[in-house]
């Protein structure tokens, strides 16, 4: 894996974007060979873990994982610093009430970092 988007993603607690991955030059086709190889889960369009962290996690923190990655899909959604609607948006996506309490657990126990929110989308 490049040491690029392991750094990024270790930084986010383990979750990442394809855009992530595009912004240090890793493309669709080497997300796809990474993914085939059992390096990342790839756990929604777009929105991915890596396979160690995944594999380390309790239910209910794969769900927190699988929450910040695709709420990182969704850019526009939230302001990573506040946690509070962007002024720019339309429709603040949101995660489930399971997603949110999942996450909120992660975040209280340790298992989930909280330095994913003080990366850009």
């Amino acid at each position: 894996m490049d040491p690029r988007l392991r750094a990024v993603a270790e930084h986010q607690g383990g979750a990442f974007t394809s855009s992530d991955a595009a912004r240090v030059d890793v493309g669709e086709s080497a997300l796809r060979h990474l993914t085939r190889r059992g390096e990342v889960v790839h756990v929604r369009r777009g929105a991915y873990v890596l396979a160690d962290v995944w594999a380390s996690a309790t239910p209910e923190g794969r769900l927190a994982l699988r929450t910040i990655a695709v709420l990182r899909t969704r850019p526009a959604a939230l302001t990573a610093k506040d946690h509070v609607p962007a002024p720019d948006a339309a429709t603040p996506d949101a995660a489930s009430h399971q997603a949110a309490l999942a996450l909120t657990t992660s975040l209280s126990t340790g298992f989930v970092s909280t330095s994913w929110t003080s990366c850009p989308p």
